[in-house]
């Protein structure tokens, strides 16, 4: 083979690795946003479950006699409806 042969697929050997390198960067970033989007869901779902379970448990405390006894029952009843 001849110096420009070689060159040339030198070139396209280059040019290939680099555009199959770009994709998959551009695979992993989307993967990584899709993950960290994820996350994010997971961490507002989370923090809602956890806010309402914290009201309910709030609003059976309120029901409590005056000494501050709950029920447990109430308590269980008041979290399976969640």
């Amino acid at each position: 083979m001849n110096i420009t042969a070689n060159t040339t697929i030198i070139i396209n050997t280059i040019i290939i690795t680099t555009i199959m390198a770009v994709n998959i960067t551009t695979t992993t970033t989307t993967i990584q946003v899709a993950k960290s989007i994820m996350e994010s869901i997971t961490k507002r779902v989370a923090v809602m479950v956890i806010t309402d379970i914290t009201k309910k448990i709030k609003s059976v405390w309120a029901r409590g006699n005056s000494n501050g006894v709950v029920p447990s029952f109430w308590l269980v009843q008041s979290l399976l409806k969640i």
